[in-house]
């Protein structure tokens, strides 16, 4: 959850060593960090690579116009959130919050949640959104895993005798 490369609304990030707690977020009674969710904006959150898999088999179909493409099933960030957490084996505290006590520069509707009918017309289907935490998660700890396996500068430097 602390890699998101975009925090949905409400949503703060675990702090990282060295950096400040964000606006929304307080240490619960074990010390982790707590967090504020916004629980009244649905939305459709998508795996990217899910998304590009779907665009490359779009694009075979040649179809024109516009066509949605996102991970099934509308969810609110809280629970988006709170299904995040629990795959990744974290045990943060969740504090619903309005979205109005969440204070954002930009507006966002309560309910922008996309319908993939005509992706589904076409014969292509999209996983849950789910499916979309779990995937993303597996291919972060792949990533992980790589980057751990490669030599560092020092590990390829010859030592001296």
């Amino acid at each position: 959850v602390d890699e998101l490369r975009e925090s949905p609304p409400g949503l703060e990030r675990r702090p990282r060593e060295g950096r400040r707690l964000r606006r929304g977020s307080r240490p619960d009674a074990d010390g982790r960090t707590a967090l504020s969710v916004v629980d009244d904006v649905i939305a459709s959150p998508t795996y990217a690579g899910h998304l590009a898999e779907a665009l490359r088999a779009l694009l075979a179909t040649g179809a024109r116009g516009i066509v949605h493409a996102c991970n099934v099933g509308p969810v609110s960030w809280y629970d988006f959130a709170a299904e995040a957490l629990q795959q990744a084996g974290l045990e943060n505290s969740l504090d619903a919050i309005g979205s109005g006590e969440w204070k954002s520069g930009a507006r966002r509707p309560r309910y922008s949640a996309l319908d993939n009918a005509r992706l589904r017309e076409l014969g292509i289907a999209m996983p849950d959104w789910c499916a979309g935490i779990a995937a993303y998660l597996a291919d972060r700890s792949a990533r992980l895993d790589t980057a751990a396996a490669q030599p560092t500068r020092r590990d390829s430097e010859p030592h001296p005798e």
